[in-house]
């Protein structure tokens, strides 16, 4: 039924686009994605961008079933399929257990019975509106983590950020939702100072504290639309948890230490990798460090550098892992498996050429210098399209195909790009400045020269 109602639901549009949790194709980085691309959009065009995030007290116990009743019927859900959904949620009751005491029963009037396939969509339903109380700005939403967020070029654009807060706070009266506006966190970005001086407020007069930084599901952005502080964060993360590996185990086998690195320590360091990927050669050298560090504690890889213990080892750098998740990432966005980029220059387009094969326009960097184009010129936007260009016209022109298809035929090619990683304190003869696959020697239709790295994980 879940499965159902929700291909009708997307067939049919009636969900908003600026909802990415619960949704097929979209997804923490969906989201991330879009929202940073008006952040640079906004910094090009030398305007300020106003971010506050909203946070839903009780979001899925607040569900209220009669207004969720008038709005699967708004949507045209039918009439027999939302009363067996009304009697799936009515009639339910609660106790409480404080040691071996149970209280007596009460009645269930509101939320969703979370663990149930159904709850999401229902949610989803419920909030599916929230964006149309805001006319000046755009609300983000993934479940019930939600932002609003606004270009601010002139002093009327807070004022209008300020009535959408408004509206936003009568929205979840009409809905039966609550607030914690002392938990809202207010996040200034751009350079126009005088354009900071206005504090927003909640409706009981109260201000909303502003932050240099703010967690955003699992990512630290920060004002200056950087991530040196959430790719800090992760490293310090990733050495705790590879210390308590090393710790905990005393075997140094590959077959024990790998399976946890695998699965502890890479997700901190690559959650949301497409978005957060340094630029700077610091900060790539300080994620290397943890695997370079941490090969060189398995059994039989003591006497290997790091290059050799990756051959061993059938390993990609963390750098090329990096770049193959972005250009996996760009050909998912082609194939329309994931929501393209929200931007003034219509996200990632392709181009056909009979000789090139299929290929991506780069969009132009506005600013010449600066925060901007330093963020431009790394963004999936940009450098997206730049990997996806180099790739041989046989991996560009996959189409129509499984993902995993496309991901077995890039390896075949990725395997034949030398993989010679820097480290900070590492040093040895590299042919290129750069481990990028931008920087490898590449000719017209993208092959390249060098030696086989067996690397296929």
């Amino acid at each position: 039924m879940r499965r159902k109602i929700y291909e009708y639901l997307e067939l049919n549009n009636k969900l908003t686009d600026k909802q990415h949790g619960f949704r097929a194709g979209r997804s923490c980085l969906s989201q991330f994605l879009s929202h940073q691309q008006r952040i640079i959009e906004a910094m090009e065009d030398n305007q300020n961008y106003d971010v506050i995030y909203i946070d839903v007290a009780k979001a899925f116990d607040k569900c209220d079933h009669g207004i969720l009743v008038h709005k699967w019927k708004d949507i045209g859900i039918a009439e027999k399929i939302g009363n067996w959904i009304y009697n799936f949620l009515k009639g339910r009751k609660q106790t409480i257990k404080v040691n071996n005491a149970l209280s007596s029963e009460s009645k269930v009037k509101s939320s969703v019975p979370q663990g149930t396939v159904l709850a999401p969509l229902l949610f989803l339903i419920l909030i599916n509106d929230i964006e149309n109380s805001a006319t000046h700005s755009d609300i983000l939403s993934f479940a019930d983590d939600t932002k609003i967020c606004s270009l601010i070029g002139e002093i009327n654009d807070t004022k209008n950020l300020q009535n959408d807060l408004c509206n936003l706070f009568r929205w979840a009266e009409d809905n039966n939702m609550e607030f914690n506006p002392e938990k809202f966190v207010l996040l200034r970005l751009g350079n126009n100072e005088h354009l900071k001086q206005i504090n927003y407020l909640t409706p009981n007069g109260a201000e909303i504290r502003e932050s240099e930084s703010a967690k955003d599901l699992g990512v630290t952005m920060t004002e200056n639309g950087t991530f040196a502080s959430h790719i800090e964060t992760a490293v310090n993360k990733a050495k705790r948890i590879m210390g308590q590996i090393l710790r905990t185990f005393k075997s140094r086998e590959e077959k024990v230490l790998m399976p946890l690195f695998k699965s502890l320590v890479l997700p901190v360091l690559e959650y949301c990798s497409v978005l957060t990927s340094p630029y700077k050669m610091e900060e790539i050298n300080k994620i290397e460090e943890i695997q370079r560090y941490f090969t060189s504690k398995i059994m039989g890889m003591q006497n290997l550098d790091y290059w050799e213990r990756l051959r061993a080892l059938k390993l990609y750098s963390l750098e090329r892992r990096r770049e193959r998740y972005t250009i996996i990432y760009t050909w998912k966005i082609l194939e329309e498996l994931v929501p393209n980029l929200d931007t003034e220059e219509i996200g990632i387009q392709s181009e056909q050429g009979t000789r090139r094969g299929r290929s991506l326009k780069i969009p132009p960097i506005k600013a010449r210098q600066g925060t901007a184009s330093t963020l431009k010129e790394n963004s999936l936007a940009v450098r997206g399209p730049r990997l996806f260009n180099i790739m041989p016209k046989h991996i560009r022109n996959i189409s129509n195909a499984k993902t995993e298809d496309f991901k077995r035929n890039l390896d075949k090619y990725l395997v034949t790009v030398p993989d010679e990683p820097g480290v900070t304190g590492y040093v040895r003869y590299r042919r290129n400045i750069s481990n990028s696959l931008l920087h490898q020697k590449t000719d017209k239709g993208g092959e390249t020269g060098g030696p086989t790295n067996a690397i296929l994980n």
